[in-house]
């Protein structure tokens, strides 16, 4: 972990040089390792590059300064983010807003602006490095979930889940994992992948087969792309239906995700999720991998239609859903393992 915050910090100090643009800090922090920086901790880098160049004179000029790197980074991942969900980024902006005007309020009571933005710059550089090693502090509270000849479900790729079974394997523990395909861009295979590199055995099923193998494993791991307000998650489509299987079982249930995830969004439908997580019609009705089988061209051309009787025929990527906190056992966090209910204690804290 020390490695990569020295590595985060010199990214920062290229972002900050020549006066670059939230997004362009933001692309310049993912351009370095990026299988390793997540698009959260990229952010969290731009808005730190944005108050290093920031010309502000007051706290609120400077807040509004962020406030409007935010919304800028949050265009462009909605538009820009493929198949990932926006709402990391989001939650990642959030918490970096709130870290800031709480550090002001508490500095300025002792100190010129000018100092306090000196302060704050080392401060959030300092928030930047213990993000950058927030997925080892997780693991370190995950791995001991895993024990040894256990079989653990996972759906969908995820750099937290990763850290949290490599951990495992690293203590010498020997155990299965099960990955779901992940459609529809099939990032369980990228996961498997990663999990053959650390030598744990893996093996890929169809997502549709979950209920099938529900009763060989002992767990189910998952990352997630928000912590929400209501102390249950957005992640991956298929995350609630696997959830619902798991709990059905009664099979443990276990999310692995950065605090920085925490965000204040309370969810009442999968609608509402959907609502919150806006993505481009373009990412939204892009052609997405598809199963190379009899029908599939047909009902590609026939989505396409403009006119006849084709334009009965829609096809919706749905990329995903929202999990409740009922359906939950644990979740591994670097601020330690936590319950769903305890989500909304953090929360209560950090905004208070």
């Amino acid at each position: 972990s020390t490695a990569r915050s020295s590595e985060a910090t010199g990214r920062r100090r290229r972002c900050a040089n020549g006066a670059m643009g939230a997004v362009d800090a933001f692309c310049a922090a993912r351009s370095d390792l990026a299988q390793d920086m997540s698009p959260p901790v990229a952010a969290i880098m731009a808005l730190t590059a944005v108050i290093q160049e920031s010309k502000a004179g007051t706290v609120m000029g400077l807040g509004d300064e962020l406030r409007a790197a935010a919304d800028e980074l949050g265009a462009y991942t909605r538009e820009n983010a493929g198949t990932e969900s926006s709402i990391p980024v989001q939650s990642a902006c959030d918490t970096m807003i709130k870290f800031v005007i709480r550090s002001s309020s508490e500095l300025l009571a002792e100190n010129s602006f000018d100092q306090v933005k000196s302060l704050l710059i080392q401060r959030s550089n300092r928030f930047a490095d213990r993000l950058v090693s927030s997925r080892d502090r997780l693991a370190s509270f995950g791995h001991k979930f895993i024990g040894d000849g256990k079989t653990v479900l996972v759906h969908g790729y995820s750099r937290a889940v990763v850290s949290v079974l490599r951990l495992a394997a690293s203590k010498g523990r020997n155990f299965e994992v099960v990955v779901t395909e992940g459609r529809p861009d099939c990032s369980g295979y990228k996961l498997a992948q990663k999990l053959t590199e650390c030598n744990i055995p893996a093996k890929i099923i169809m997502d549709t087969a979950i209920g099938f193998v529900m009763e060989r494993v002992d767990m189910v791991l998952v990352g997630a792309e928000g912590l929400l307000e209501s102390g249950g998650i957005s992640n991956r489509v298929g995350t609630f239906p696997l959830a619902l299987v798991a709990k059905a079982h009664k099979t443990p249930f276990y999310v692995a995700a950065e605090s920085f995830k925490f965000t204040r969004v309370f969810p009442l439908s999968q609608k509402e999720l959907g609502d919150m997580d806006v993505r481009s019609a373009a990412v939204k009705n892009r052609d997405l991998p598809l199963p190379d089988v009899p029908g599939v061209e047909a009902v590609r051309a026939a989505a396409a239609a403009t006119d006849g009787p084709a334009q009965t025929l829609t096809v919706q990527n749905t990329l995903s859903d929202y999990t409740p906190p009922e359906c939950i056992t644990l979740l591994f966090t670097d601020l330690g393992v936590l319950t769903p209910a305890a989500v909304s204690d953090e929360l209560i804290r950090m905004y208070q």
